[in-house]
């Protein structure tokens, strides 16, 4: 019951401010590492760190709270004041990117996952139009065939019937379209019949063709080709997750389903730009790790779109840090005339008492003195 008699009103105030200083405390430091969480190497390092910046924001509010209950001096208030506003603007930048990124993370993993499956498609329809430029199988064939029906123009020409050297000079580009591979007539030189000179031209056709197929095997079974296939394939399935992911209420799905295929999108990439030729191809900026760092989320607030958002982002961090600590101090300042005129009484109280012990040994010593003087008369008779 004691205990409860010293619970005085002042008292019971100081603990529910100090109650209410702890709560909003831990509510900055929760906040402000969710908010550095992604900008440091670590979570853990992003709790430790808040958590040092939120224990010294408390203790120079406490320390705060101490100066002006004492009135002591204006520059160690300034002092303090300052160091707080140092660590209050740090816990502000975390407090902001967690408040503003969180409730709008959703819209923007929705909006980098479309934005990333468009330049997927892009690269993939690239790639494919690259590989089939760069082996162009449809072009070597009209080739082929353009070639071969001026050989055998030349070969059957009744005016010059056989092999001379506008037929080798066709045989040489079709060699060379087809790997460098020489291609030999069966005869030379001029040849007698028109059943002769064609018996030759079928027999360099059917070894042309032959040469042409191989060349076209090759060509599609070569190592760059083939793992080009298998790249598009692979960003093509990453692509029909992403759909998948769209249709899911999951922040998580659309997140793995983006970081799959930003992986897809990096190989591809990388494998066209060590092989082929990508100067006009623009490569994708999606960065899906930007999503809650601090100057991305900065960056979205100043486009403007999610305006509405960024206020009350940045007002709830500003109460938490800065008004919350001001009303704790403000309520302290209206408590100290209070505090001031109770001490006052007391020390009135107590100077009374010290005027009444003073006279009473006043009057002691006075009756003291008398007694030594009669002792002294007495000495005297």
């Amino acid at each position: 019951m004691k205990i409860f008699k010293n619970l005085t009103k002042s008292k019971v105030q100081d603990f529910l401010l100090y109650a209410i200083a702890i709560v909003f405390a831990f509510i900055g430091v929760y906040h402000g590492a969710l908010g550095f969480s992604s900008i440091m190497d670590t979570p853990l390092m992003a709790w430790v760190f808040m958590g040092a910046i939120g224990l010294g924001m408390l203790l120079i509010d406490i320390k705060l709270k101490t100066e002006l209950e004492d009135r002591r001096r204006t520059r160690t208030i300034v002092k303090l004041a300052s160091i707080y506003i140092a660590f209050a603007a740090v816990n502000m930048l975390g407090n902001f990117n967690a408040f503003f990124t969180k409730p709008i993370k959703g819209n923007l993993v929705a909006e980098e996952r479309d934005a990333l499956k468009i330049d997927l498609s892009k690269l993939v329809s690239f790639a494919s139009d690259t590989i089939k430029k760069s082996t162009d199988i449809e072009g070597i064939r009209q080739r082929v065939n353009a070639e071969l029906s001026n050989l055998e123009n030349e070969i059957t020409d009744p005016k010059n019937q056989g092999i001379g050297s506008e037929a080798i000079a066709i045989l040489e580009r079709l060699s060379k379209s087809l790997g460098d591979t020489k291609i030999q007539p069966p005869t030379s030189g001029r040849l007698g019949t028109p059943e002769e000179a064609l018996g030759v031209y079928q027999k360099l056709e059917n070894q042309i063709m032959e040469r042409m197929e191989e060349y076209v095997k090759g060509t599609n079974n070569s190592g760059i080709v083939l793992k080009s296939k298998e790249l598009i394939e692979n960003a093509e399935s990453k692509k029909n997750q992403l759909d998948q992911a769209a249709r899911s209420p999951q922040i998580k799905d659309d997140e793995d389903a983006i970081k799959e295929a930003k992986i897809a999108f990096d190989e591809l990439f990388a494998f066209l730009r060590a092989h082929f030729d990508t100067k006009n191809f623009v490569a994708s900026s999606i960065k899906t790790e930007n999503i809650g760092q601090y100057f991305y989320a900065v960056k979205i607030a100043r486009e403007g779109k999610y305006q509405e958002a960024a206020w009350i982002a940045l007002f709830q961090a500003f109460f938490i840090d800065f008004i919350v600590p001001v009303l704790f101090l403000l309520v302290i300042g209206g408590k100290t005339e209070e505090q001031l005129n109770g001490q006052i009484e007391k020390l009135k109280t107590e100077l009374a008492a010290e005027k009444m012990q003073i006279s009473l040994l006043l009057e002691k010593i006075e009756s003291l003195k008398r007694q030594l003087s009669a002792i002294k008369q007495g000495l005297s008779l």
